[in-house]
């Protein structure tokens, strides 16, 4: 899988579970949990994302955090029926759209 290929996969536990991020030989997992308006990704500051990549043997993330967050935020906004996300320096926020967006949604898959 080259560097612009790559697999962002949900688990669940209970209430919350864990992202995947997978490209290449690298693979990160970030914890996830939901919330009253959707659910949160939790991400390591940037101050500490060389040593998450170092405990992860993902070298090769060391200076792609943003492109690496932006991946897992478009997926995980796409796993809830195309919902808006924003990426804090702690966690990437996922928010449920508005149920006018979702109806345009369908009505446009019906179409």
């Amino acid at each position: 899988m080259a560097v612009d290929q790559y697999r962002v996969k949900f688990r669940s536990d209970g209430l919350g579970g864990w992202v995947d991020y997978e490209e290449q030989a690298l693979t990160l997992a970030f914890p996830w949990e939901r919330t009253i308006l959707g659910f949160t990704v939790e991400i390591p500051l940037s101050k500490e994302w060389n040593d998450f990549c170092d405990l992860n043997n993902a070298l090769a993330a060391k200076s792609r955090r943003a492109i690496i967050l932006n991946r897992i935020g478009k997926a995980a906004a796409r796993e809830y029926w195309g919902g808006i996300y924003s990426i804090g320096e702690r966690e990437i926020d996922v928010r449920r759209p508005s149920i006018l967006r979702i109806l345009e949604r369908w009505r446009k898959r019906a179409n």
